[in-house]
C-alpha cells in the first residue's frame, strides 16, 4: 500500500466515522416523556427548535394539533428549523437548507432527496404548561 492508499483509508475511516457519529445525534431515542419546552413558548405554524434531553427537536404547532421530529437531516445532519415549514392543504413539508432534502410532516417521510431516510418522529403531549415528547414506537 503506497503512502496515497494510507492516506485515502485514512480519510475514509474519519469520514465514516463522523456519518455515525451524526447518523448518533439524528436518531437520538427519547424513551420516557421529557420535557420539551412551555407551551406558550411555542409559536403558532412556525417551525420551532428545541431539546429535549440530548435530542434536537423541530416542532410545529398548528392549533391543537403539535408535531415533533428530529430538527436534524438524515443526510448531512443540517439544522431544519432554519427552514419554513409549508403549508399545501393538509400537506406539511420542511426542507433541509443545505441540500434541499424535502421531508412530510409529522411522519418524518422523505418526499425528495438526496437524503434516504425519515425523520425520526415523536410524540407530543401537553402537561399543564409544559410540552413533552417522547420517541414514537
Amino acid at each position: 500500500m503506497c503512502v496515497s492508499d494510507e492516506t485515502n483509508e485514512a480519510a475514509r475511516v474519519v469520514a465514516q466515522q463522523s456519518f455515525l457519529s451524526l447518523r448518533a445525534n439524528i436518531t437520538v431515542p427519547v424513551e420516557e416523556w421529557t420535557a420539551a419546552m412551555r407551551l406558550v413558548e411555542l409559536p403558532e405554524r412556525t417551525g420551532t427548535r428545541a431539546n429535549a434531553g440530548e435530542a434536537d427537536l423541530l416542532l410545529y404547532r398548528a392549533g391543537d394539533r403539535i408535531i415533533a421530529v428530529s430538527n436534524r437531516c438524515t443526510h448531512q445532519g443540517a439544522p431544519l428549523h432554519r427552514d419554513v415549514v409549508r403549508e399545501s392543504g393538509s400537506l406539511l413539508t420542511v426542507t433541509c437548507p443545505l441540500h434541499g432534502s424535502t421531508f412530510q410532516l409529522p411522519d418524518g417521510r422523505v418526499m425528495r432527496g438526496p437524503a434516504m431516510a425519515g425523520l425520526p418522529v415523536y410524540e407530543a403531549r401537553v402537561i399543564g404548561d409544559m410540552l413533552e415528547v417522547r420517541s414514537a414506537p
